[in-house]
């Protein structure tokens, strides 16, 4: 089925789409990533060992941060964001979790400070500039999609850089860029969804991408998929897509 060709699915326009973009820069912020795997039982002393943790580990770790984060306990999140790299300053993904998690503070400085530090030390870290691209959104869109279009030359296979270029694309008034934007995030993200390399934020950000295409081709069973995962943003989506609409 042709996508962009496809027919409005919901009544509420313009109050309906910002709702389904607000959830999906929250979850890009604070849940991407989470799965339902256990976490290390002795977390706070394993992140004070440098050497010992792998990155099986390491995955665990920032899965529980993000998770409490999303749970509304983000200070606690961030206690232990810390403690993770005081034991390994090279921990990238921990500084870029810590770098969301001080902008949604609106701890502004200390996200840029951090978000500019991997920039630095690792400049071909396609998550990085994605981060540092919604952070600008707001404020200068226009330097925010140069920062989310790097992202995606570092990364052409990842479908949340597409769908993050083309929802700054719609509210910069591109509304056919943001519309093949949002057609390529659909088939990225059905390629990883395929490859079983899928979290939850790829079946949340599918069924976003399709919304916002204005289309109902899987939404529903992805936003399924995605409670099912974990994913609370796509039981407020569900609700209003899904459920209100019938």
């Amino acid at each position: 089925m042709d996508l962009s060709k496809s027919s409005p699915t919901n009544n509420n326009g313009v109050l309906f789409f910002s709702l389904v973009i607000s959830f999906f820069f929250i979850s890009l912020f604070l849940v991407v990533g989470c799965t339902h795997e256990p976490i290390p039982s002795k977390v706070s002393q394993a992140t004070k060992e440098k050497t010992g943790l792998s990155n099986k580990d390491k995955s665990q770790i920032i899965n529980k941060i993000r998770l409490l984060a999303a749970n509304g306990r983000v200070e606690e999140a961030m206690t232990i964001c810390n403690s993770v790299i005081e034991g390994d300053s090279t921990f990238i993904e921990a500084i870029i979790v810590r770098a969301d998690m001080n902008f949604q503070l609106r701890r502004v400085a200390a996200a840029f400070n951090d978000i500019e530090y991997v920039i630095k030390t690792q400049p071909e870290n396609s998550e990085a500039y994605r981060t540092r691209g919604i952070m600008l959104k707001d404020s200068i869109p226009s330097t925010a999609l140069s920062d989310i279009e790097m992202a995606i030359k570092l990364d052409s296979t990842d479908g949340l850089n597409f769908l993050a270029k083309g929802i700054i694309e719609k509210e910069m008034n591109q509304v056919e860029n943001a519309k093949i934007d949002f057609i390529y995030a659909v088939e990225k993200l059905s390629k990883t969804i395929e490859n079983n390399k899928a979290s939850f934020i790829h079946y949340f950000s599918r069924a976003l991408a399709t919304i916002l295409l204005r289309s109902d081709v899987n939404v529903c069973s992805d936003l399924r998929k995605a409670i099912e995962l974990g994913c609370e943003p796509a039981r407020n989506i569900f609700r209003e897509h899904c459920v209100r609409k019938k």
